[in-house]
């Protein structure tokens, strides 16, 4: 007899995970969020889940999931905690517990103890450092002191670039950027990988840990999207833990075809952007697989016959139409992501398309969660 799988979703924005392992017949009993329109979002899309809002930070908020997790008798965990990619120009964040609510995931999941959890992050958390956690007071205030020098070199070059240095600054700068190399050799000294750091965490707690990146493309799905997931067993699993991808690939063309001559807002969320004139004449000349500006990202014309490029916020710069000469509308890029129209977004545009850009494709969550329900026998 196989055992009911009860989820919790934590960070869970607008519900793709949600929904892909909804849809694969397990129970998402509870779900947490902090931002109000994705929590409308998914509360729309969601109604049988209980929601718990507000930060996972705060130790109240944190109880009540904890709280209704236990009450629903979760026994899987999933969620994609948002991550400092912690980089020399972000060193200074890495020490502010807000920027790394990985660590607010690892322990949830240590109260509740599921006997799995799925955890979702950029590709760049492999390759991401963080300050490693058996460092002393002493050796704290050296990592305190050389992180504010390599953020003072940085934020001078950016004054150096932009007008003259007062007589001081220039007498600042010449210290800090020659001591730059060094203060990086330096901090080398106290960094680890959060990858090593996160598996050695959950291994503590009886975890087997495996980690593979995804592409949504290898899942049929129209859009090239390589994320990491961490997934966690409390018993060793004795088959494959990840899914097997397909040689299938999806073109834009085939999930946004019948949408080219629908009416503004004849499919929910199907919301055009007002162009000026001028503009619509710039994108003209944007021949489908380069871009408006010389970044790749910004205002890139799709390619019909091809997946597309990864489905971000991009703060507005989203893809232009192959065919159409304005921006795709968050619908589009919602199809691109793998949602079916039957799930609304709610909020601004600039919300939406947020919301979207954010979430993991549905299709994707739907095919490891299909896998994962062998190992709940």
């Amino acid at each position: 007899m196989n055992q009911k799988i009860i989820a919790l979703d934590l960070f869970a924005g607008c519900g793709g995970l949600s929904k892909g392992f909804e849809n694969a017949g397990i129970y998402v009993a509870v779900a947490n969020e902090v931002w109000e329109p994705a929590i409308e979002s998914y509360q729309h899309n969601h109604p049988d889940t209980t929601m718990i809002r507000g930060d996972v930070t705060d130790s109240k908020v944190k109880e009540k999931i904890i709280r209704a997790a236990k009450k629903e008798g979760v026994n899987l965990v999933i969620g994609g905690p948002p991550c400092q990619a912690f980089s020399t120009s972000g060193y200074r964040n890495c020490l502010d517990e807000r920027f790394y609510l990985v660590k607010e995931y690892i322990k949830i999941v240590k109260e509740i103890k599921p006997s799995v959890f799925v955890m979702e992050n950029v590709k760049g958390i492999l390759s991401s450092k963080t300050i490693r956690s058996d460092i002393s007071s002493g050796e704290l205030n050296e990592v305190h002191n050389t992180i504010n020098e390599i953020f003072r070199y940085k934020q001078l070059k950016r004054y150096k670039a932009q007008r003259y240095l007062t007589e001081d600054e220039s007498e600042e700068w010449n210290r800090v950027s020659n001591d730059y190399k060094i203060n990086l050799k330096k901090m080398k000294i106290y960094e680890e990988p959060i990858s090593d750091k996160i598996v050695k965490q959950f291994k503590k707690m009886g975890y087997h840990i495996f980690c593979e990146v995804l592409n949504a493309v290898n899942f049929e799905i129209a859009q090239h999207r390589e994320r990491v997931f961490f997934i966690g067993f409390k018993n060793p699993p004795d088959s494959a833990v990840f899914p097997k991808g397909s040689s299938k690939i999806i073109p834009c063309r085939t999930v946004l075809k019948d949408l080219e001559n629908k009416k503004e807002n004849e499919v929910p969320n199907h919301v055009f952007t007002r162009h000026k004139p001028s503009f619509v004449e710039r994108l003209k000349k944007v021949v489908p697989g380069k871009s408006l500006t010389k970044y790749r990202e910004g205002f890139f014309r799709l390619e019909p016959d091809k997946p597309s490029p990864t489905v971000k916020e991009n703060h507005g710069s989203v893809f232009i139409h192959y065919s159409k000469h304005r921006c795709v509308t968050p619908r589009e890029l919602a199809r691109l992501q793998s949602y079916t129209d039957k799930f609304i977004f709610k909020g601004t545009k600039s919300a939406v398309l947020k919301q979207i850009g954010n979430s993991v494709p549905p299709k994707l969550a739907n095919t490891i969660a299909s896998h994962l329900k062998q190992f709940f026998n």
